[in-house]
Order: structure tokens, then C-alpha cells, then sequence
């Protein structure tokens, strides 16, 4: 298993979001502690950008064991993906987002599962979306995934990694949910995000709590 959390300190509507402490931890922190829990081989990492401004990053995960960091273009992430996915030589690979603290590690497991059981080029939660936002996983063939750089055509391609792939008739197949949370948010993309995760995490500090008790949680303190 290949995790690659996708992190950078330069988001528009909450700068620095990534690295920003609630408790004893910073988002990404949280991200990777409970990519972490996964009870499988695993390898995980980071992809940031070669920017100062995201050397923080790299700080953050210099503390932590059995984390390999990876910078690349700020702007071009499908080529700090392909740079990375062919350093390491990975067949496969799992994209997660840094901004997601509270992402369920069951879902992750469900979506590999599926993913080495079938024959499908991307297995992901998102198309169409019944997970909420915040707990989106993508499992990638590598190759499929090179591959779709002829698609690769502009801005937007480079900034969202794999929506080429959507687009281009790919084999897919998605993981449901049992009961449709998309209304839910889960992602830290704005201050009000972060205020309601600081009340989640007063509760839960540890941050452990599967997808269902977090929204029992959220749906109480709405």
C-alpha cells in the first residue's frame, strides 16, 4: 500500500492551513497519524512543493518515522506526482488529501481492497460523491496514471491531479456509502472548517472516532 498525502501551505482561502496546530497536533499531523493506524504494509508520503513557503512541511515530517517527503512544481502537481510515483517505482498508489484531518482509515482500506480485487484503472468514493467531503480516496494504477499525461493539456489539468482520468474514459469504479453524507464537510477549506474541527477535537482529541460517530458529532453541533 502507497499513500501519498498531498499538502502545501499556500491555499488562498485559509493560508497555512495545512500546518496549522489544533491540540497537540497540525492538520497534516492528523492526516498522517491516522493514515498511520492502518494496520497493513504501507508507505507513505508527502508531496509538497519546492517552495520556501512549504518548508515547514518538510519539518513536520523530518519528526516523524517512516514518512518520505517529496517537492516538486507548486503549480504543475500531476508532474510532482508522476516524478514521485517513478522515483520510488510504485506500482500503484493511494492520494489523499492534506487538508482531510479526519479522514476514516476504512474507508482508505475499502477502496485498496476493491482496487486489488478488480481490474480497474482508478477506484475512488467521489464518482458520484455519497462519502462526505473531506473523506475522498483515489487508488491510482501508476502506469494508467503516466499514461494520462497526453491529456494533460492545461491549467487546471496540472492543479487537479487526476481529473484527466474522469474525463478520458478510464475504468472506474466507485465505493459507496451505505447512507448518501455527501451534504456533510469534513475538509478544513475555510476558518469556519477549522473552528469546527477545533470543537471536534476538544472532544475527541485523540482524533480516533470512526465516520460515523464524527458525524453523529457534527450533525449534533451544527
Amino acid at each position: 500500500m502507497n499513500i501519498i498525502i498531498q499538502a502545501r501551505c499556500s491555499s488562498t482561502r485559509l493560508p497555512n492551513k495545512v500546518i496549522t496546530r489544533v491540540n497537540r497536533f497540525t492538520i497534516l499531523e492528523h492526516v498522517i497519524n491516522r493514515v498511520l493506524s492502518i494496520n497493513m504494509n504501507k508507505n507513505i508520503y508527502v508531496a509538497t512543493s519546492d517552495q520556501e513557503e512549504d518548508d515547514p512541511i518538510e519539518s513536520i515530517t523530518n519528526k516523524i518515522d517512516n514518512i518520505k517527503l517529496f517537492r516538486g512544481n507548486l503549480n504543475d502537481v500531476y508532474d510532482r506526482f508522476s516524478k514521485l510515483i517513478q522515483l520510488h517505482n510504485l506500482n500503484n498508489f493511494i492520494r489523499i488529501s492534506g487538508d482531510s484531518p479526519m479522514i476514516d482509515p476504512a474507508i482508505i482500506i475499502n477502496c485498496y481492497d476493491l482496487y486489488i480485487k478488480n481490474n480497474y484503472d482508478l477506484v475512488t468514493n467521489k464518482h458520484p460523491r455519497t462519502f462526505p467531503t473531506g473523506q475522498t480516496v483515489e487508488v491510482i494504477n501508476s502506469n494508467k496514471f503516466l499514461e494520462s499525461k497526453k491529456y494533460i493539456l492545461s491549467k487546471i489539468l496540472k492543479e487537479h491531479v487526476t481529473l484527466q482520468m474522469y474525463e478520458n474514459n478510464y475504468s472506474i469504479l466507485n465505493f459507496f456509502c451505505q447512507t448518501d453524507l455527501s451534504k456533510f464537510n469534513l475538509a478544513i477549506d475555510n476558518q469556519n472548517d477549522l473552528e469546527k474541527f477545533i470543537k471536534f477535537n476538544n472532544f475527541n482529541e485523540d482524533n480516533n472516532l470512526e465516520l460515523k460517530n464524527i458525524i453523529e458529532f457534527y450533525s449534533k453541533n451544527e
